[in-house]
């Protein structure tokens, strides 16, 4: 079980890794169709990955103002912003800086959505519009909870805040009659096993010391989820 364990942490963190670099499609509503389609990662943002729909360097090609001024582009983001994820529409078109003699583009804009989940990638789901009257969709092989290990639960299986300090918050989409938790350390030893009932979302306070742990879930017709837990 021990070996186990150090086998998933250690793929969990090769998996982090690699869908940090994937694109995003970002499907849905919205009054701006040109906002949904496919964002790249490109830098951070708070520590976490910021996606772009989008060339963020058009403006810079221009070293004059008056072309500078005269470019449309028209960039999107979803970024961190150390309490929750936005998605924004970007200034359209360059701004020229005199003192500066450089075009780029501004780094504010018009907020789209916003999804206070705490994870470590955006959320796929739960995204709360802004009164802009948009609601995204993300998809790809790193959006929603990278923290899932291995999952057979139907529905959209949620953990968050992670990392978190104290409180988490296990998301099924769906109810479930009766569920076992049981929450190991990274050397595989059981800290503690709940079970509980007619439950579609469970939250809990994780009082243990600092440290990488692992949560087991079983549901009633046998389903089963790991999930990975940072407690900072």
């Amino acid at each position: 079980m021990k070996h186990t364990l150090l086998y998933l942490s250690l793929l969990f963190l090769s998996i982090n890794n690699l869908f940090a670099q994937e694109p995003i499609t970002v499907s849905g509503n919205c009054f701006i169709p040109e906002a949904l389609g496919i964002y790249i990662a490109d830098g951070e943002s708070n520590g976490k990955p910021r996606y772009f729909l989008g060339d963020t360097s058009a403006c810079s090609a221009f070293s004059d103002q008056s072309p500078c001024e005269a470019a449309d582009v028209e960039v999107y983001d979803i970024s961190w912003t150390g309490t929750e994820w936005r998605w924004r529409v970007l200034v359209f078109g360059c701004q020229w800086f005199s003192f500066s003699s450089s075009c780029t583009i501004l780094s504010s804009g018009q907020i789209l959505a916003t999804n206070t989940a705490d994870t470590p990638f955006p959320p796929c789901l739960g995204w709360e519009e802004a009164p802009s009257g948009c609601i995204p969709e993300l998809s790809s092989s790193g959006c929603s909870a990278l923290s899932i290990l291995e999952n057979t639960f139907s529905g959209n299986l949620m953990l968050y805040p992670n990392p978190t300090k104290d409180n988490v918050t296990i998301d099924f989409g769906k109810l479930n009659k009766e569920l076992s938790i049981s929450l190991s350390n990274i050397s595989g030893q059981t800290i503690w096993t709940k079970k509980h009932k007619n439950a579609s979302s469970i939250k809990f306070e994780i009082k243990q010391p600092a440290g990488i742990y692992f949560l087991e879930i079983t549901g009633e017709k046998g389903e089963n989820a790991h999930l990975k837990l940072i407690k900072e």
